[in-house]
């Protein structure tokens, strides 16, 4: 779910967006209804890392698809990093340590972990877990950060956790009973403390201190590092490296549509409306995938389907949303 933070949600890897909550779209350029085009495409490029990464895992091994994709991405946008990177080499040597530790909670668990999920879950079932990310980071920064919470927030919270207990079991309560829960919605459930904790992180001054590009270049550099030697034991053990036309399509769609092209979708929209409106079109994702999953990979959407969408977005809108984004949000159109 990218990775891809724009939002502090994960759903793929995406660095921590612009604050401005006011648009600037007066500035010139393409107007806001392009922008608000863009941002309606953005999720939808977002959601597309479960259904091609989904796809992909069929003949391609995990953690080597998760290195290569942060590899391609760290290539092409190095490039263009290369002189603010250099520029702030000083501080990204000071913290070495947070680099590693970003590169694997975003790159080696939300990527090469969550793929692996993805062999034994559906994209559907991923896609809305992963969107539970906003009502853990809450949770956590409660827990962990000393981070005031409010009974709004403990309401949201509680209703999209039953979202997620309504999907893992699956709509029924023998899953329950049993613990026969389906290890890949384990694994997405790692994911998602992961990329929680990511979200975190991602807000330190060494991050904030550089353009959006760079911190995504940089964290990809870490993480391909970090999953490089994963991907070589795969690669020895199960003697298979993509090779196949399908493979490497799947690989090339997941580089240009799900982590440059929503990275940039969200970065362009962000600028002309400002953080706050992006926000809430980020709760389109999780739609998305339910569709794209039915659509592309021929999953059926079940009625355990439907009520924990309802439960898992109603929960997060409820522990995240103000009144104040939505007079934002209708202030762009006027």
């Amino acid at each position: 779910m990218s990775s891809d933070s724009a939002p502090d949600t994960e759903f793929q890897q995406r660095p921590a967006a612009p604050s401005p909550n006011t648009s600037n779209a007066s500035s010139g350029g393409l107007g806001n209804g392009a922008a608000l085009f863009v941002m309606l495409i953005t999720p939808l490029l977002f959601a597309t890392n479960v259904v091609f990464g989904r796809a992909a895992v069929a003949e391609v091994n995990p953690f080597t698809l998760a290195m290569l994709r942060w590899a391609f991405v760290a290539a092409i946008l190095y490039p263009f990093c290369r002189k603010a990177l250099a520029a702030n080499m000083d501080a990204l040597r000071e913290h070495g340590p947070l680099l590693i530790g970003m590169g694997f909670m975003g790159n080696f668990i939300c990527g090469g972990v969550f793929y692996l999920a993805l062999q034994y879950t559906t994209a559907a079932n991923g896609a809305l877990i992963y969107s539970a990310v906003p009502a853990v980071l809450i949770v956590i920064e409660r827990l962990f950060f000393g981070r005031a919470i409010v009974a709004k927030e403990i309401l949201g919270i509680s209703i999209a956790m039953a979202g997620i207990v309504v999907i893992v079991m699956r709509g029924s309560w023998d899953v329950l009973l049993s613990f026969a829960f389906n290890p890949g919605d384990l694994l997405v459930l790692v994911a998602v403390f992961s990329w929680s904790l990511y979200s975190i992180f991602l807000r330190r001054p060494v991050f904030q201190a550089m353009n959006n590009t760079s911190v995504l270049c940089i964290i990809a550099i870490f993480g391909t590092a970090l999953l490089l030697p994963a991907a070589v034991f795969e690669i020895i053990v199960t003697d298979h490296f993509p090779a196949s036309a399908d493979a490497w399509l799947s690989i090339a769609a997941i580089v240009l549509f799900s982590s440059l092209g929503a990275f940039l979708g969200y970065q362009f929209s962000v600028r002309r409306l400002g953080a706050t409106v992006g926000s809430l079109f980020m709760y389109l994702m999780p739609i998305y995938g339910l569709i794209l999953a039915a659509a592309l990979l021929g999953e059926t959407i079940q009625t355990f389907h439907l009520w924990g969408t309802c439960l898992v977005l109603g929960g997060v809108a409820l522990a995240t949303l103000k009144l104040s984004q939505l007079s934002i949000f209708r202030s762009q159109k006027t």
